[in-house]
Parts: C-alpha cells; sequence; structure tokens
C-alpha cells in the first residue's frame, strides 16, 4: 500500500486524484440519471489521503463545504465517459475506475486492484491566469457549462453575480501583506498558496480550492475581495501589468482568536516567571 501510494503521488504531483467505485451506473438514462451516474466514493486515498499518503483527493480537499464535493460528482458525469470540464478545471489529473475512458485525453497507465490508473493530461494547475470572465447568475449555471467540452475554461473565468448585480464574492482582509511566504503553489491545511509571475495585463488569477469563508488573498501585498469562480473555486482580479506575488491564505476567524489566546497565554506565562525571578532575588 506505502509503496503504491509513493507511486501514485509520483504520478499526480501536486494534482488531485479522483477514485470512485461504480459497476454500471455509468449509462444511466433519463431523469435520475445525474444524480445516480456517480454514488460512492471508493473506501482509499479518501480521509488519509493527505494526512498518510500525502494524495490530493477530490473529495478531501474539496470538502470544506460538502456541497462542493457533491457537485463535482453530480456535475463531471454529463455523458460518459468524462468528455465535460469540469473534472479538468478542477486539476484532476489521475483516476482510478473500474472501467477505461476512451476519450483521446485520458490515457491508461496501469491497474491497481480492481481499478485502473487514468492519466488527465489537461489538468489544470492549482493557480492559473486567465484575461477574460463571464458572468452567469448562479452555481448551477456554471457547471452546467463545464460539464460540457469546450467550455473555454483555459481563456476565461465564469463569475456569479446576484439579483442585485454584485459579484458573490468573500471580503478583503482588513491588513497588507507584508511578510511575503515562500513560494508555493500547492495547497496543504493551513499552507498559504502562492503564484507570483509577470502578468501580461488585468486579469483573474484561479485557485481550484474551495470557496469557502476564511480564505483571504493579496495582490502585491494589497487584501483584496475573493470571487467565486467556476461554481466552485476562487479568484482575484489582477487591476495592473508587472511581476508581483498573489497569494492566497486560508485564516478563518477561528484561527485568529486561537493565535491571539497563544500570544496572551505566552505573555502571561513570561511575566509569571519573570515575577518568580525577581521574588528569587530578593529571598537570597
Amino acid at each position: 500500500m506505502t509503496e503504491k501510494a509513493s507511486q501514485i503521488q509520483k504520478i499526480v504531483q501536486d494534482k488531485r486524484i479522483l477514485s470512485l467505485t461504480q459497476e454500471k451506473q455509468l449509462a444511466f438514462t433519463g431523469s435520475n440519471r445525474l444524480e445516480k451516474s456517480v454514488e460512492e466514493p471508493a473506501s482509499y486515498f479518501l480521509s488519509n489521503s493527505n494526512g498518510a499518503w500525502k494524495i490530493r483527493s477530490v473529495d478531501y480537499y474539496l470538502s470544506i463545504w460538502v456541497k462542493n464535493s457533491q457537485n463535482i460528482q453530480l456535475y463531471c458525469n454529463k455523458g460518459f465517459p468524462y468528455r465535460g470540464d469540469l473534472l479538468d478545471v478542477a486539476g484532476v489529473r489521475l483516476f482510478m475506475l473500474p472501467e477505461k475512458l476512451s476519450n483521446a485525453k485520458y490515457q491508461t497507465i496501469g491497474k491497481w486492484k480492481d481499478d485502473f490508473l487514468i492519466l488527465n493530461s489537461e489538468a489544470s494547475e492549482n493557480l492559473r491566469w486567465v484575461d477574460q470572465s463571464a458572468d452567469l447568475p448562479d452555481t448551477p449555471s456554471v457547471l452546467n457549462i463545464l460539464a460540457q467540452p469546450h467550455s473555454e475554461w483555459r481563456k476565461k473565468v465564469y463569475l456569479e453575480k446576484n439579483s442585485t448585480g454584485s459579484y458573490i464574492a468573500l471580503a478583503p482582509a482588513e491588513r497588507n501583506l507584508t511578510a511575503a511566504p515562500a513560494l508555493n503553489n500547492g495547497h496543504f491545511i493551513n499552507t498559504p498558496s502562492r503564484l507570483s509571475a509577470f502578468f501580461e495585463g488585468p486579469g483573474y488569477v484561479i485557485f481550484n480550492d474551495s470557496y469557502a469563508p476564511g480564505w483571504h488573498t493579496w495582490v502585491d501585498g494589497s487584501p483584496q475581495p475573493i470571487l467565486k469562480a467556476d461554481g466552485l473555486f476562487m479568484t482575484v482580479y489582477v487591476p495592473k501589468k508587472g511581476l508581483f506575488p498573489v497569494d492566497f491564505r486560508y485564516e478563518p476567524s477561528s484561527f485568529r482568536l486561537g493565535l491571539f489566546f497563544s500570544m496572551l497565554s505566552l505573555w502571561f506565562l513570561l511575566l509569571i516567571t519573570a515575577w518568580k525571578g525577581v521574588n528569587e532575588k530578593s529571598f537570597s
């Protein structure tokens, strides 16, 4: 198991896997086809993927809101075998399936147990830049486009506007980012993710992790709102041309509150230590 996990990690690199158990439900037709098309995740390479094997699975990494993972499974199968673009957008590099996929962009590279290991050569990078956008009214509208082929996801990002004409977005942080983290284009829990590049002009940096409260982003150190991108993910508008970093950080209020109390506890500990030192000297 450990050896196979290591092999799969090398194949996946810093992208994701999608592991599904399915018999013949890929061919469902009728009104309930989508609901039954992908039913149950496989028992391996899921909950322990990051902690034990350092492998990024869809179910593990898109689970801040469970609905995100469910939407992936609901919309990815509009027409066997996965001709749509949603799993490409999500950065799924490797499929573990009991059936081969015949689409030209998928390459069968081996087997493990009863599953075929299928490589997706068109998986998105974790962070990418595009110079175009399109506005849609809600998440289903976006996912219905990405569930089909030829969605032009490499050229533009799909954004959502509510009934008042405002973009669905997370509020920016209340501070500038002065100490830039080390370059890291992979996301592991509570670890910053960063894209540092020469941007050719105004556009959008897309981060294919779950859109959820607690995330903040900075463009060249300046806090910016996070827009909901491609139905499930995050993006920030880059207004200028030049070489500078774009940073995403997961900092929920519970994390900031815990940090405050930790610092407060440390301050009290130092105070007590200093007080004991003074008293010991006075008695000696």
